[in-house]
């Protein structure tokens, strides 16, 4: 079932994800449906987050571990080394916006 295709690509498979999970989302785009947080958004709006998430997580990844970076100074940023964990972050936040389980 679709939600097995999402727990496949979050948890059991190893990086490089992204391309796996940009044509999932492709092909079948997010649940109509949606629990917890996820629930007060359209589909539409979850769908569009997503892709943009999906297509700019190499950015998003480099800017939360970006030790120096150009601008934002007042945000937090984490260490490199933590980048596999963003990583995994990144991937369970596009998750829960998919369905909200």
């Amino acid at each position: 079932d679709r939600n097995s295709i999402w727990i496949f690509v979050f948890v059991q498979m190893e990086p490089p994800t992204w391309a796996k999970l940009r044509s999932l989302i492709e092909d079948y785009g997010v649940s109509a449906e949606a629990d917890g947080a996820a629930a007060s958004h359209s589909r539409q709006a979850r769908e569009e987050i997503i892709r943009k998430l999906v297509g700019n997580h190499d950015a998003v990844l480099n800017d939360i571990t970006n030790s120096a970076p150009r601008t934002q100074h007042e945000l937090p940023r984490l260490p490199g080394v933590y980048a596999n964990h963003v990583d995994l972050a990144l991937r369970e936040s596009i998750r829960r916006i998919s369905d909200g389980s």
